[in-house]
């Protein structure tokens, strides 16, 4: 191999589509794209959800998307909204 694809940031470029995977893809996609509100991705630890994420915000157009990552939203919904505002 000439690069590594698992370094702690998460790279775009080596994310695997399979079926599932492409399915989340699109729909996150569909959501964004049509201001359909908003869409949360959970899954277990380790699943790949920021990778995905990563691969997902290239397809946006940075000139009209603003965008926030909250990797640890806190242990509350209290603690969400204070995160989010």
């Amino acid at each position: 191999m000439r690069e590594k694809p698992f370094e702690n940031t998460p790279d775009p470029r080596f994310l695997f589509q399979s079926d599932d995977t492409a399915d989340v893809f699109i729909r996150l996609l569909y959501t964004l794209k049509s201001n359909r509100g908003a869409a949360l991705l959970t899954e277990e630890s380790g699943c790949g959800k920021t990778l995905l994420i990563r691969a997902l915000l290239q397809q946006l157009d940075p000139e009209r998307t603003e965008i926030a990552l909250i990797n640890d939203p806190g242990r509350t919904a209290v603690d969400f909204l204070r995160e989010v505002l």
